[in-house]
Parts: C-alpha cells; sequence; structure tokens
C-alpha cells in the first residue's frame, strides 16, 4: 500500500537549479559535476548528477524557466523571419535559437543530440567490422588448407 508521504524540500537541490539557470542566461556552458558540488553535495552525487537534477525541487525551479526560455526562443524565430539572410545579425540570431533550443531540452529533460544518427553509424562500423572478420576467417582457411597441403607434400 502505497502512503501519501510529503515530498522533501531540497534547498541544494534548488539552488542548483537556480545557479544552472544563471549561468545559461550569462551564456557559460553548464557543467552540473561543479555547479552540483559547489552546493554541498558529495562526489558521488556530482557523478551522478541525476539524483539531484530529478528531484522535486530542482525540477520546480526548472519547470518555472522553461516558459520564459519557450517564449524567448519564440521571439528569436519570429526575428530571424523577417530578417535578410546575408546579414550578420541573423547568424547571431541562429547561434542564439540553437543555443536557447539545447538548454531547454537540457533543462527539460530531453535528448540535446540526434541518437538516431549514432545507431546509424554504429551499424555501419558494425557491418564493416563484420565482413573484415569475414575475410578473416577466409584468409584464416585458406592459410589452413596451404599448411595442410605442405603436410601431405612433406
Amino acid at each position: 500500500m502505497i502512503q501519501n508521504m510529503a515530498l522533501k524540500h531540497s534547498y541544494n537541490a534548488e539552488a542548483v537549479a537556480h545557479d544552472v539557470i544563471d549561468t545559461i542566461k550569462r551564456g557559460v556552458k553548464v557543467n552540473l559535476k561543479e555547479i552540483i558540488l559547489r552546493h554541498g553535495y558529495s562526489m558521488s552525487a556530482a557523478k551522478a548528477h541525476e539524483r539531484v537534477v530529478r528531484t522535486y525541487s530542482y525540477q520546480t525551479v526548472i519547470k518555472q524557466a522553461l516558459p520564459k526560455m519557450v517564449a524567448e526562443r519564440a521571439r528569436i524565430i519570429e526575428a530571424m523571419q523577417k530578417k535578410d539572410l546575408n546579414k550578420l545579425k541573423y547568424n547571431t540570431l541562429l547561434t542564439g535559437l540553437d543555443i536557447l533550443s539545447k538548454n531547454i531540452n537540457l533543462l527539460s529533460g530531453q535528448s540535446t543530440e540526434n541518437v538516431a544518427i549514432k545507431i546509424e553509424i554504429s551499424e555501419q562500423i558494425a557491418n564493416k567490422n563484420a565482413s573484415k572478420s569475414d575475410d578473416n576467417n577466409i584468409n584464416n582457411e585458406n592459410s589452413q588448407k596451404d599448411t595442410n597441403k605442405r603436410n601431405v607434400i612433406a
């Protein structure tokens, strides 16, 4: 039987979330391990940062920031549609859009990379290695036959 348990509030996890958001606002790459350590967590907690970022306290802070980030991304997209593609400002908007989209995905727990590409590449490597293995097996069989022929002749 599951009892209604009050969720524990973690001030440290909340502080980590605020620090992550401030780091993103400054345009600096987020180093979760460093941020988690700075807020009193152990090295093992910093290495397994999922334990911190999956807490209710952390998620509550992050969920409050996401709508603002999504709105800003929409504003950038709208500005990009009005700009001439040849102007430098368009590249700045594009860079901002890319970074903001990745941060939104990161903070909302979504993938920040295309996993399908990795799978396709992995399959190609596996197929390539399999054909090399087949070639090696054929070469080994031919070598064994040559050795057997030499033994018969001798």
